[in-house]
């Protein structure tokens, strides 16, 4: 059932987004973990807007993966190219983006930590500057940048009340126990 929303429930409950997440990992369903994460950055970066923001946007995604990511130490990455990545997954299911096809972000190519690496023969070659990313290490890195971003939300006033602010847009929902019933005949 539906109820007000509980940010570290969502985020890291036994039915949160990073258990969804985890569980693509382990059933090594690729692109389905990595739009999760891009979805869980979404939902996340989205908390920080100023109250009276009505709509996220790149910007907000950026500052939030740039502030508790650090997708350039911890990924060999920038935030653009996330977020380029992003759009490629989420509306595409591929690696193309508007941001990467204007030359803003690198194109970003998925592996297995223990995978194998792209195909060489693929009929669509990979970009000259493509970043090849490890799954896991971007999973890790998301795991960072939460405990980061709760970590800040401790020490600054502001953020957490915007954070409070928005978060209770949030879904959240609550499994609910069914009731048998049995008729005699």
């Amino acid at each position: 059932m539906l109820v007000d929303p509980d940010l570290k429930e969502i985020v890291s409950g036994q039915r949160g987004m990073l258990r969804g997440v985890d569980a693509c990992v382990q059933t090594q369903c690729l692109v389905s973990a990595v739009a999760l994460i891009y979805s869980m950055i979404d939902a996340l970066s989205a908390l920080t807007r100023p109250i009276k923001q009505a709509d996220t946007d790149n910007k907000v995604f950026t500052a939030w993966v740039k502030e508790y990511i650090d997708p350039e130490n911890r990924l060999r990455c920038t935030a653009i190219d996330l977020y380029g990545a992003r759009c490629g997954v989420v509306h595409n299911y591929g690696s193309d983006s508007r941001k990467r096809r204007e030359g803003k972000a690198k194109a970003l190519i998925y592996k297995w930590r223990n995978g194998p690496d792209p195909d060489p023969n693929r009929e669509l070659p990979l970009p000259k500057d493509a970043i090849i990313l490890i799954v896991e290490d971007l999973r890790d890195a998301l795991e960072h940048g939460i405990n980061s971003f709760f970590a800040a939300m401790e020490k600054d006033p502001e953020l957490k009340k915007r954070v409070d602010h928005h978060r209770k847009e949030l879904l959240c929902y609550k499994p609910w126990t069914s009731i048998s019933i049995h008729v005699a005949a």
